[in-house]
């Protein structure tokens, strides 16, 4: 996650000033009056991933995984009590969801399942305790979270002697993110402490839980108070961005997410050193650097000039959020002009500009533009964009349990990715050896001579980029000559046949559909052809038709047979089986 440093905050405040625009910090999300057993819209920033798991029920891509090895003398009792205080604490680790009436909701309780349990393999020899306990990770990371049932934060304690144990925490993605684990962490720590010295916790009630984010998210929708974002939106990224076309190995199918592949790689200390050095001159951050140069990588091989990448932001610019685990970070569609004939730092000031800029309208939640935008939907590519960068330089939370020693043991596993949304994720982490990289690429797209051939273009580029800064683009190139692969870059037809009203199954489930339909969308007149979603409809008006179909026509009709079948003719065609 890409980190908001002050000196980032300076330069968006005096960028902000110069184009007549307040900066202001303002406690807005206001605290309810009950805050358990009861249901709570789903936040707009949670509604995208719960369509993914109704869509991939099995699909463990979303599971953030923290596993610590502790030494010494673990007091488990009281690991188990401040584990159970944070769930207590938090409302969004008690959270499951639920659909009801065609909207869907997060049903808080004051009474959780506790996924808690302890594991002791010390009867096993030293070999067989870490193939136990290789296979105990992998089950446990790829285990699928029950979204309507729940726990969606579960622990596990591995102890393998007195003095030696592993800490398991899976969480999924809809109740948290990184900035999320960090607060986890802290609050571990400080418990743990404390419930060892048998005291009460020490921690400060929250100033507001998750729902009231959720609420405060559907009122400011209700209140048109992001129009001002959504108009910044429209002018920098149009209604229909252009599509990041690159060339690939083998051909693209619809097939959504797919299999995953991770290249790792390391920037060394010098190269990182000379990187920051010239951030420093150009007033800028070694984030808005490194997206610079992957903006000239990725016009390299595209040879588009007009390049987007999802960029991350944490989202919790009111203060109220800063210690609440949630999910709050979105992506932005960080929109950039490339010309051949510029030079890094020209390039680099717009990269600048546009990122402060772009921080500023962050609140506004990505599946809301998605609806107002209404973009033209290609299946073969994620919306917006088809690139994700990734930079953490903000120091990670360390597990600190007192008298104990305690290890990060994630960063020294080499953990497969399983499946991937977007053609490729660059994620990019400063440490004290230099810049960590990962290439995560769509396997079916890809191949490991291809990703790893970018990955030292990418080093390269970065030597040139350091070298002599006011190099034309065109010049910078380390490519030896461009770019071309196998895979079709065009895309594939994938129009929907009009289908003739004499062809359909059961006309008077045609007619009752084309009445859901009008209902919902509030039109008199639809055609049997027409696209959902060309007719004003968004995701949760799906919701709601596919909620009266189900108890109109009592047929259980899956968003997946929706999405894929956004006509009239084409969606009852999928009833016939069922």
């Amino acid at each position: 996650m890409k980190n908001n440093s002050q000196d980032q905050q300076k330069l968006l405040k005096l960028l902000l000033q110069k184009k007549g625009i307040s900066f202001k910090k303002v406690n807005t999300i206001p605290k309810r009056q009950s805050s358990n057993s009861e249901l709570i819209p789903i936040s707009l920033t949670q509604l995208e991933l719960w369509f993914f798991a109704q869509f991939y029920p099995e699909n463990c891509i979303y599971n953030l995984p923290c596993i610590y090895r502790i030494e010494g003398l673990l007091n488990v009792p009281a690991l188990e009590e401040s584990l159970r205080e944070i769930v207590k604490r938090h409302e969004s680790l008690r959270t499951t969801f639920t659909w009801i009436d065609g909207k869907v909701f997060q049903k808080i309780t004051d009474d959780p399942v506790f996924d808690f349990s302890i594991l002791d393999l010390q009867r096993l020899s030293e070999l067989e305790q870490k193939k136990e306990t290789q296979r105990l990770l992998s089950a446990e990371i790829n285990r699928s979270f029950d979204l309507e049932k729940g726990s969606l934060f579960r622990s596990k304690v591995i102890k393998f002697a007195e003095d030696n144990y592993l800490l398991i925490m899976i969480i999924h993605h809809i109740i948290a993110d990184g900035w999320s684990l960090n607060i986890l962490t802290k609050e571990l720590g400080i418990l743990y402490e404390t419930f060892c010295l048998n005291k009460p916790s020490p921690l400060p009630e929250l100033p507001i839980q998750y729902g009231d984010f959720s609420l405060w998210q559907w009122q400011s929708i209700k209140d048109n108070s992001w129009q001002s974002h959504l108009n910044f939106w429209k002018k920098h990224i149009g209604i229909n961005p252009p599509i990041l076309k690159l060339p690939t190995d083998y051909p693209r199918t619809t097939a959504q997410p797919v299999e995953a592949a991770i290249h790792h790689f390391l920037i060394s200390q010098n190269l990182t050193d000379a990187l920051k050095s010239l951030s420093h001159q150009e007033k800028a951050t070694l984030y808005m650097t490194l997206l610079a140069a992957l903006k000239i990588l990725l016009f390299y091989y595209t040879q588009q000039t007009e390049i987007i990448i999802g960029g991350v932001a944490a989202n919790r610019n009111q203060p109220e959020t800063q210690d609440l685990i949630g999910l709050m970070v979105q992506f932005l569609p960080l929109y950039t002009h490339v010309e051949d004939q510029a030079n890094f730092r020209d390039l680099l000031h717009q990269v600048k500009e546009m990122s402060l800029e772009f921080d500023a309208y962050q609140e506004i939640p990505f599946i809301t533009l998605v609806e107002k935008l209404k973009p033209i939907r290609d299946p073969q590519y994620a919306l917006f964009h088809q690139v994700i960068f990734l930079f953490q330089n903000a120091p990670k939370q360390d597990l600190k349990l007192i008298n104990l020693t305690v290890t990060d043991e994630l960063s020294k596993m080499d953990i497969d990715a399983h499946s991937a949304e977007n053609d490729l994720t660059i994620s990019l982490e400063e440490t004290e050896q230099g810049i960590k990289g990962a290439f995560v690429y769509k396997a079916d797209l890809f191949t490991t001579e291809t990703i790893t051939q970018m990955e030292q273009y990418f080093q390269q580029l970065l030597k040139n980029i350091v070298t002599d800064p006011d190099k034309t683009i065109s010049d910078l190139c380390p490519l030896s000559e461009s770019v071309s692969f196998s895979g079709n870059t065009s895309p594939l037809s994938l129009s929907i046949n009009e289908i003739k009203s004499n062809d359909l199954p059961h006309n008077l489930t045609r007619e009752t559909v084309i009445n859901i339909w009008q209902e919902v969308l509030e039109l008199e007149e639809i055609s049997v052809n027409d696209n959902f979603f060309d007719l004003g409809g968004d995701s949760q008006k799906v919701i709601q038709v596919i909620d009266k179909i189900g108890k109109i026509i009592k047929i259980n009709c899956t968003l997946r047979d929706f999405f894929e079948n956004p006509t009239v003719a084409r969606l009852i065609t999928t009833f016939k089986n069922k």
